[in-house]
């Protein structure tokens, strides 16, 4: 049994039935509630339309939901975060992804994948595009994630992970001190041939544990702290030069 919204719906929407497609004519458009459209742990949206909150949350879907936003999809949070998806969640987008504090927040760990076209994008003081907090993420991205803002970055993750950046694939920091990205427990960044990582700051600040960076295309950032190539670590780093990759 699967679910279709093909009409504007003006409030909070609640997944009754999984999967549930939200046509290219379909729309779930609300101000000042928490979510736009919330569904169970499991559950599967995929969006072909358009989906905003003027306010606060675009979508949450519960542990091991599924996300799948098309190029036709949109989904926008003006505040806070676009989309929020459990533990083991599962985001992929070709579509547009933009929220204030986070554009998508995966906090108990999982994947993303932003395809050729995606956009993922968080606009705040300490936005963070795509944001994995108590749980290691997987994100693979060949689009552009981008984190605006004073203290703002890119991909943030704060329990470890995978960061592959792929030939096209663009992950910035702009404002004050942004990074492009920002790991706080190690992990693995691997840029691609074609692939960019850029700062305002530095492109990439490692916070501690083991991280080993694999690069074969360009990464961009401030030189700081005695960074001559934009990388900085307050922690093990192993790097794979260009000629390596």
């Amino acid at each position: 049994m699967s679910g279709t919204i093909s009409t504007t719906l003006t409030a909070t929407y609640g997944l009754a039935v999984s999967p549930t497609t939200i046509v290219a004519t379909g729309a779930v458009e609300v101000a000042a509630v928490d979510y736009a459209v919330t569904g169970g742990p499991g559950f599967t949206l995929i969006n072909d339309g358009q989906i905003r909150n003027t306010v606060f949350r675009g979508v949450s879907l519960g542990a091991g939901g599924t996300l799948t936003n098309a190029a036709s999809g949109t989904i926008t949070a003006a505040l806070l975060n676009a989309v929020v998806l459990g533990s083991g969640g599962s985001v992929t987008n070709s579509g547009g992804i933009g929220g204030g504090t986070a554009g998508v927040d995966l906090t108990g760990g999982g994947s993303v994948l932003n395809e050729a076209g995606g956009a993922i994008t968080a606009n705040s003081g300490l936005a963070r595009a795509i944001l994995g907090l108590y749980g290691p993420l997987t994100v693979t991205n060949a689009g552009s994630v981008t984190g605006i803002g004073g203290s703002a970055t890119g991909i943030a993750l704060y329990a470890g992970g995978t960061i592959t950046n792929l030939a096209g694939g663009t992950i910035s920091g702009y404002g004050g001190s942004a990074r492009g990205i920002a790991l706080s427990a190690g992990g693995v960044v691997d840029n691609m041939a074609g692939g960019v990582i850029q700062g305002t700051n530095p492109a990439i600040v490692i916070g501690g544990g083991s991280t080993t960076i694999v690069n074969a295309g360009t990464i961009i950032g401030a030189s700081v702290g005695g960074s001559s190539d934009g990388v900085i670590s307050f922690a093990d780093i192993t790097r794979v030069p260009q000629a390596a990759a």
